[in-house]
């Protein structure tokens, strides 16, 4: 990814430390780990994995028990925190020339994915 929040930002964001997938090797930099956050609002589960260095973020949306959305994103570009109106948003961005053109996550107030395919 070219452009990613520091991670102090998407702790706020989710409001939890993340979990290291393969472990807290201290002497790598976070970009090139993969980190794991989990946010909970009332039944709605939003569990995100984000591999910065291979551009690779994987989103599952829980209601309860139930699995109601799992999605494989890659070629992601960058990523950026927005805040408008009361509400906090992950902004995913891929290149031009991608079938999908960005990709928003709010975490707050509630729980909201949108997707935007590109113009061809």
């Amino acid at each position: 990814m070219k452009e990613i929040p520091e991670l102090w930002k998407l702790i706020a964001l989710f409001e939890m430390e993340p979990v290291y997938i393969y472990g807290e090797e201290m002497e790598i930099p976070w970009f090139y780990r993969t980190i794991n956050f989990k946010l909970k609002r009332e039944n709605e589960t939003l569990d995100i994995t984000i591999s910065p260095a291979e551009g690779i973020v994987d989103i599952w949306l829980l209601v309860g028990d139930r699995d109601i959305l799992k999605i494989n994103l890659e070629n992601v570009e960058s990523m950026k925190i927005e805040k408008l109106n009361g509400k906090e948003i992950l902004h995913i961005l891929f290149s031009n020339d991608d079938v999908i053109e960005k990709f928003f996550i709010e975490t707050k107030p509630q729980i909201f994915l949108y997707c935007g395919k590109a113009n061809t």
